[in-house]
């Protein structure tokens, strides 16, 4: 009796991982992990993908809340930002400290029961509720609490654990690609603080002009046109001198949500 049982239980195991591991490629509906000071969460249920990203990291909720969370869905695993939910889509004015201080923001008690009352007023009753969804060569404007595409977005602040949290849900049709219903490579990208692209071409421009009235401007800087890589955790953007220590502390990387 007892072999019996045992073999039927080594049955269930073996069909489980086998549904999980077809074609050599692990799949789950829930993915799990951290990266930059951030916990993320992917679940998938009744045709939907929801992302939980939640800090306890001061800058990183500054970031966060003062330029948004721009999430992007590759389905073909190559970190494309063709598809990408923006919430919100304007930056908000918050009268704290700058997150990409010297260190020396939220020091005090004071100073941190400030912020945390601050982030929960702005969450609970004065959040914006615009964002901007990116599909391919479209983009559109949408409310977060009042549309038809079935997209919601929302954040949470758990002020005594000082946790911030940020939820999306999106139906899985929204980001698939035509008729294919394919998540097995599918990669997700978070960013927030994505530099314009403008306003560095108009700060590398004054820096040349500069440099050739100082008669040094056939000289090239030490760093190359492009930054780093685009796997794993990418750096917020910020180079060494100038303004690199008032930049603010973005995050910026991708992860694996086979589903």
């Amino acid at each position: 009796m007892k072999s019996i049982v045992c073999l039927i239980i080594l049955s269930f195991y073996t069909f489980s991982a086998t549904a999980y591991a077809e074609d050599g490629i692990i799949k789950s509906d829930t993915i799990v992990g951290s990266s930059e000071q951030v916990d993320y969460k992917v679940t998938q249920h009744q045709g939907n993908l929801t992302l939980q990203l939640s800090t306890r990291d001061n800058k990183t909720m500054m970031s966060m809340l003062r330029h948004g969370v721009t999430v992007f869905f590759d389905l073909k695993g190559k970190e494309k930002e063709d598809v990408a939910v923006t919430y919100p889509i304007q930056p908000i004015q918050m009268s704290m400290k700058p997150e990409g201080g010297r260190e020396v923001g939220f020091q005090s008690e004071a100073e941190i029961n400030q912020m945390k009352t601050q982030i929960n007023t702005l969450v609970t009753t004065d959040f914006p509720e615009e964002a901007l969804l990116k599909l391919y060569d479209s983009k559109e404007n949408f409310n977060v609490l009042l549309n038809g595409m079935g997209i919601s977005a929302t954040y949470f602040y758990n002020q005594k654990e000082n946790l911030l949290t940020y939820q999306l849900t999106i139906p899985q049709n929204k980001i698939k690609e035509k008729s294919k219903n394919d998540f097995s490579k599918l990669m997700i990208g978070v960013q927030t603080a994505k530099p314009d692209k403008s306003k560095r071409s108009e700060g590398s421009e004054d820096l040349n002009s500069s440099m050739s009235s100082r008669g040094g401007g056939n000289r090239q800087g030490g760093s190359g046109g492009r930054g780093g890589g685009r796997g794993g955790s990418r750096d917020g953007g910020q180079r060494p001198g100038g303004d690199a220590e008032k930049a603010p502390q973005g995050i910026d990387f991708w992860f694996e949500a086979h589903l």
